[in-house]
């Protein structure tokens, strides 16, 4: 019997996250237009920054690193952004489609962009890369080809283009080691005279008055701000309230060449200067700024926008006295994983999880959120689990690069139980049993039997591998199974094995590469052998019937393929608990997908949700009885559908 399903409806969420980059529409005067690149995906602002909505159909989800707007936005709706593996994306209809660039496959982490202000008659942008240089196109971001000729230091950290550049083709990038100057349109550079000892420089930027007055500000990691006034010639120190400070971003007027004001961010705010750079106030107490953006009406009637480590944006309508946090619908937190309580129609209570995030909770169903990091060396969580029992003195585990680390109720009082830099964690589905299982990057899989107390190391074939995913049997008290996705660091083949402690068979072997995989065991698995898995956009199920298959062989046998034809990366999977009857449902960069046949045909549920990417999906806990499913998107915005047989 299948199932329907009606329309997701959103929960709530966590607003905020990182913001790597801003960038404001040239005609702003008429469309209020920002763009905010966060690690969690792309974001418009319509209202001058006010409130924002997740854009980019076909654009990557998470680490986006820069974003840049043509000049001529207003009538061909140009946009570029950076992600920190996936290269550039481009958009001709102001981000609401996106394609990729061509890099001639290579593989490039992608720094910082800049458009040509004759955008719209040469179609020349540049992107700057970690650890390979400079790329430039000419063909509006289609294509990109290296320009690194003369340019010494490949780390590029920022780049900063003349106003003037259709006529003196001049262009800068600041590097782990100085300061590099084009003056031919990036096809050669020569290293300019800022001082050494003063690297890395982390941020620049130039005067609109450039092409007259020569002005360029430079940003460093620990010296402060340093200007020069003969287009990149010599440099003079700026002093005051910024000496040795680190300078994550800068930002000039627009009426730079009358009004003489200068932006910067510290790690402690955003501080102003009236007079080119000679003192220095601070308008702000924030916390991490990371980018600064202007409006082109700075400062009679435009804002002032700045992107925070974690706390999203805050903005100033114009004056920089008066900031308030602009997070309405800045849903930008890398969250990656959800848990519900075991009891969770009762008391409503959810974790969630994620690499630079840490631990959140919820107490009414995921509505309103709150950290629950405290007390742990890191927020780099890998993993989370908890226990069976969880209302009744249970516990809660999660997985960090420091160790592996338990807490209680609301994520409080946590105390390290291993040293173990964890990847991935599984618990025994059985109340009585304290088992807990973690898997390594390159020491293998561990096991305690008395809720971390103590450890043992479990033998296996792949102990050099990372672990990338652990699953247990629902029957693990007495079947003892244990299922591990394991792989490389670099995204090579990944495998998938099926075993116990010291009997293991390879039942997958992944080789189109991949850095992630999810497995999903039915609470049918102790009948049927049934299983599941995922590795990038491949979903993996057994050939045939499994009973029929596990009378002739060991294990059965397994046949890959994607979701859908427009091959989804699957993000999580999950089995509802439907006695046997092969339903599940897979989270993806694309939302959500269901399979009534135990994957052999696949269909997406997203009305109401979009084609949003979707990094976690969970049945209630009590979904035999409340028919509910919920669905964590990329950036932290929780969603629900209720299901009708």
């Amino acid at each position: 019997m299948e199932q329907s399903f009606g329309c997701w409806e959103l929960v709530g969420g966590w607003p905020g996250g990182t913001v790597t980059g801003l960038a404001v529409s040239p005609d702003f005067a008429h469309n209020g237009t920002f763009f905010a690149a966060t690690m969690a995906g792309l974001y418009r602002s319509r209202d001058g920054g006010k409130s924002w909505q997740r854009v980019g159909e076909g654009l990557p989800g998470p680490f986006l690193t820069a974003v840049a707007v043509s000049p001529a936005f207003a009538g061909d709706g140009v946009v570029l952004v950076a992600s920190l593996e996936g290269g550039v994306f481009r958009s001709a209809d102001g981000g609401r489609t996106w394609v990729p660039g061509n890099f001639k496959g290579r593989r490039v982490n992608i720094s910082a962009l800049v458009i040509s202000p004759d955008f719209s008659r040469d179609g020349v942008a540049f992107a700057g890369t970690m650890a390979d240089g400079v790329f430039r196109s000419s063909d509006r971001g289609a294509t990109w080809e290296t320009r690194n000729f003369g340019l010494l230091d490949l780390n590029v950290l920022a780049l900063a283009i003349s106003p003037a550049f259709g006529r003196d083709e001049t262009i800068f990038a600041a590097t782990i080691s100085g300061v590099f100057r084009s003056q031919n349109g990036g096809r050669a550079w020569r290293e300019v005279a800022f001082p050494p000892e003063a690297a890395p420089v982390q941020c620049l930027a130039c005067s609109p008055g450039f092409a007259e007055d020569g002005a360029l500000f430079a940003g460093t990691e620990a010296a402060g701000v340093f200007r020069s006034t003969d287009r990149g010639k010599t440099w003079q120190p700026l002093g005051g309230a910024l000496t040795g400070a680190c300078i994550n971003a800068l930002a000039l007027s627009p009426a730079f060449p009358r009004d003489r004001t200068v932006l910067a961010t510290t790690e402690s705010g955003v501080h102003v200067s009236r007079d080119a750079g000679e003192s220095w106030s601070r308008c702000v107490e924030l916390p991490g700024p990371l980018c600064l953006a202007l409006a082109p009406t700075f400062p009679t009637g435009g804002p002032a926008l700045v992107g925070l480590a974690q706390a999203g944006i805050c903005r100033s309508a114009s004056d920089l006295t008066n900031w308030q946090m602009a997070n309405e619908g800045l849903a930008g937190r890398l969250l990656t994983g959800l848990v519900l309580s075991p009891v969770f129609a009762a008391e409503r209570k959810l974790f969630a999880f994620g690499p630079g995030e840490g631990v959140i909770h919820s107490d009414d169903g995921g509505i309103t959120w709150a950290d629950a990091s405290a007390g742990l060396p890191s927020r780099r969580g890998n993993d989370l689990a908890i226990t069976p029992t969880f209302d009744r003195g249970g516990r809660l585990y999660t997985a960090l690069p420091e160790g592996i680390w338990m807490g209680r109720r609301n994520g409080e009082a946590w105390e390290q139980v291993s040293e173990m830099p964890a990847q991935s964690l599984a618990l025994s589905p059985v109340a009585r049993d304290a088992t807990v299982l973690a898997g390594t990057k390159g020491q293998g899989i561990w096991i305690s039997r008395n809720g971390g107390r103590t450890w043992q190391s479990v033998e296996t074939p792949f102990r050099e591998k990372a672990v990338l995913a652990l699953a247990l049997s629902p029957a693990f008290a007495t079947d003892r199974q244990i299922f591990a996705a394991v792989g490389r660091p670099d995204g090579g083949t990944i495998e998938v094995w099926q075993g116990d402690d010291g009997q293991w068979e390879q039942i997958i072997v992944h080789r189109a590469g991949g850095r992630g995989a999810v497995l999903a065991i039915p609470d049918t698995y102790p009948q049927d052998g049934r299983w599941y898995a995922a590795i990038g956009d491949q979903f993996y199920r057994p050939l045939t019937g499994a009973m029929e298959v596990r009378r002739w062989i060991r294990r059965p046998l397994f046949v890959g393929g994607s979701l859908a034809r427009e091959r989804p990366t699957v993000m999580d999977l999950t089995a509802l608990p439907a006695s046997g009857l092969g339903f599940l449902l897979a989270a993806t960069n694309r939302g959500v997908y269901v399979s009534h046949d135990g994957g052999v045909e696949w269909h997406s549920i997203n009305e109401g949700l979009l084609p949003r990417p979707i990094v976690a999906i969970a049945p209630s806990p009590d979904y035999a009885s409340d028919r509910t499913i919920y669905a964590l998107e990329l950036g932290g915005n929780l969603w629900r559908l209720h299901t009708r047989m």
